[in-house]
C-alpha cells in the first residue's frame, strides 16, 4: 500500500479482547512495504506493556500493586503507580470533587438499591457523598503520595484506562519505522503521527450498527474520550438510572446521555469527560468554552450541544 505522497506503507489493524475491560483496537502505519511481521511484533510488545500496566493498576485484582497499596500494604510504590496517584489527586482537587476515586462507594450504594428494588432518597445519597468528599490520598511537599483516609474501596477507573492508552501510543510512535498510531480502548482513543483520523460519534439513544454518526471530528496528534449512559446503569423497579454518578451529590447523572471530549492525551480526555459529564449540559459547555476544550454532548432528550472548540474540528460530511 502507498500513501498519498506515493511512499510505500504497511497498514496493520489488530483487535485484542478482553483488555482494559473492553476490546482494544490498534492501528499502525509503517514506512515501506512488507513490514507486517515487524509491525505485529511491535504491537505484541505494546500489548505486553498494556497488560503489565493493567495488572499493576487494577482495583479488582487483590494482588495488583494498586490494590496492595490501597489496603495499606505497601510503604513505597512504583514510578508508574506514583504518577497515576499524583495525577488523580491533582484532578480531584482541581475539579472540586467532580472527579473522585472513592466514587466506588456510591456505585456499591446504587447496586444495593438495585438488589433491594428500593430507590434511595436524594438525602440518603447526599449523606454518603459527604463521607467521600475529602481526598483519600495527597501529594506531600516532597512529592511522595501519602494516604490520609481509607483507600481500600478506591478505584482509578476514570483515569487509568486513558493513561494506559497513552503509554501504548508513546511506546509505538517513537519506533523508527512507525509513522502513525491509533489505540482505541472502548471509547478512549488516541491518534499520533502523520495522518489525521476521522472519528464518528454514535447516537447514544440509537446505538445501532447502521445508524449514522451524529458528529465527525478529525483527530491529529490528539485524543478523544466518550462516556455515556448507554448499555449501563441501575434498574430499580420501573426506574432506570445511568451508571455515571455525581460524587458531590451521590445521585446518577440524568441530563446527559453521552459526552465526548478531545484533549492532547487520552488520560486528560478521559478525566475531563468525567468532570464535565456530571454537570448540566449547558453548564458543561460554558466551562468548556472558558477552557477552550472541544466537547460534544447529547442530552437525555437527544439534543446536541457543541463547544466552540468542537465546532472548529468537526468535519461536515456530504
Amino acid at each position: 500500500m502507498t500513501s498519498s505522497t506515493g511512499d510505500p506503507q504497511t497498514r496493520i489493524v489488530e483487535w485484542h479482547e478482553p483488555l482494559l475491560g473492553t476490546a482494544v483496537e490498534i492501528q499502525l502505519v509503517l514506512k515501506g512495504e512488507a513490514q507486517e511481521a515487524l509491525g505485529r511484533s511491535h504491537i505484541a510488545r505494546a500489548i505486553e506493556e498494556v497488560v503489565r500496566l493493567q495488572d499493576l493498576l487494577s482495583s479488582v485484582d487483590p494482588s495488583s500493586e494498586f490494590s496492595r497499596w490501597s489496603q495499606g500494604g505497601l510503604p513505597n510504590v512504583s514510578r508508574e503507580l506514583h504518577s497515576v496517584l499524583a495525577e488523580a489527586a491533582k484532578w480531584q482537587l482541581s475539579s472540586e470533587g467532580r472527579f473522585n476515586p472513592a466514587v466506588a462507594d456510591l456505585t456499591e450504594f446504587w447496586h444495593s438499591a438495585q438488589e433491594s428494588a428500593t430507590v434511595p432518597t436524594p438525602l440518603e445519597a447526599q449523606r454518603l457523598a459527604t463521607t467521600i468528599r475529602s481526598p483519600r490520598w495527597v501529594v506531600s511537599d516532597d512529592g511522595s503520595v501519602k494516604q490520609v483516609g481509607d483507600c481500600s474501596q478506591c478505584t482509578l477507573n476514570a483515569f487509568a484506562k486513558g493513561w494506559i492508552v497513552d503509554r501504548a501510543v508513546d511506546y509505538l510512535i517513537v519506533l523508527d519505522e512507525v509513522e502513525t498510531v491509533s489505540v482505541n480502548a472502548g471509547g478512549d482513543l488516541r491518534r499520533s503521527g502523520l495522518d489525521p483520523l476521522l472519528v464518528g460519534i454514535e447516537n447514544p439513544l440509537r446505538s445501532f450498527d447502521n445508524e449514522p454518526p451524529l458528529a465527525v471530528v478529525s483527530l491529529s496528534n490528539a485524543a478523544l474520550a466518550t462516556s455515556g449512559l448507554a448499555r449501563k446503569g441501575f434498574s430499580i423497579g420501573k426506574d432506570y438510572f445511568g451508571h455515571i454518578i455525581d460524587p458531590r451529590t451521590g445521585w446518577p447523572v440524568e441530563t446527559i446521555s453521552s459526552i465526548s471530549v478531545v484533549a492532547d492525551d487520552a488520560a486528560t480526555a478521559d478525566v475531563l469527560a468525567t468532570i464535565l459529564g456530571v454537570q448540566q449540559p449547558t453548564d458543561a459547555i460554558v466551562e468548556a468554552n472558558e477552557l477552550h476544550i472541544p466537547v460534544f454532548i447529547v442530552d437525555c432528550n437527544g439534543r446536541q450541544h457543541r463547544s466552540q472548540a468542537w465546532e472548529q474540528i468537526e468535519v461536515v460530511l456530504s
